[in-house]
């Protein structure tokens, strides 16, 4: 077959490289920082191992509902009829006085009698295991990133307790509802400064938990306390996986 005139010949396809685009996770990882007087300072980039992770609900469901069952206390008791004061002695014979028949006062149908299958002392500790746990609030970390609820604040320093300072640095935030500040310490300056004001919470990194992030409207974390989560964070799921 001879090549037909005026037909132009196909060009093969050649594979261009072109430039690595960068994601949108990977550009929209970041958070807003600021500084104790409420000053934009700029941006700070976040660790994707911490702040990138999949969002799990169904794990965050399950850590919450762990941390509120572990919070009951189980201490309510009732008394049964064997622990009642009282009711030693038959309160009258048995026949001959158109009674019914008894045996104590303290019969759980008697006023001040024992109580039947009433509650006693018991434990609704539930367990989690550490990796799972720590999952959880990688996941509700990524979440509030994600949703652009994730503050980063330069430092939080008090040299006394100063109410007035801690309220207006609230009202220069770009924050609205509940609110948490996420130490690297336990600042007593600090704590004392923001527990008169309504809807603000200080916690330490240690105890971060998944209920804390997500009973939230807004997290706020120091840098100090940003650059700490990788030692408190990651190490521990390294030494979870050995």
């Amino acid at each position: 077959m001879g090549s037909r005139k005026g037909v132009p010949k196909m060009k093969k396809k050649t594979k261009t490289t072109t430039a690595k685009k960068v994601s949108k996770k990977e550009q929209s990882l970041s958070a807003p920082l600021y500084g104790q007087k409420g000053e934009k300072l700029g941006r700070v980039k976040l660790n994707p191992n911490i702040f990138g992770n999949k969002i799990n609900e169904e794990l965050m469901k399950q850590a919450v509902r762990i941390y509120l069952t572990n919070q009951r206390k189980g201490t309510a008791s009732t008394k049964t009829r064997g622990e009642v004061s009282g009711g030693g002695a038959k309160p009258w014979k048995q026949k001959g006085l158109g009674k019914a028949r008894t045996g104590s006062i303290r019969d759980p149908h008697w006023k001040g009698g024992g109580v039947i299958h009433g509650p006693k002392p018991r434990k609704f500790e539930l367990s989690f295991p550490k990796k799972m746990k720590r999952k959880s609030l990688l996941s509700a970390l990524s979440d509030k990133a994600k949703e652009e609820n994730l503050v980063v604040i330069k430092e939080l320093k008090f040299k006394e307790p100063k109410t007035k300072m801690a309220a207006d640095l609230m009202l220069k935030l770009p924050i609205k509802g509940k609110s948490l500040f996420v130490l690297d310490s336990n600042d007593q300056n600090a704590q004392k400064s923001f527990r008169n004001l309504p809807n603000v919470g200080l916690e330490n990194l240690h105890n971060l938990n998944t209920f804390l992030v997500v009973n939230i409207s807004n997290l706020i974390v120091t840098k100090a306390a940003l650059d700490k989560m990788d030692r408190e964070y990651l190490g521990d799921m390294k030494n979870a996986d050995k």
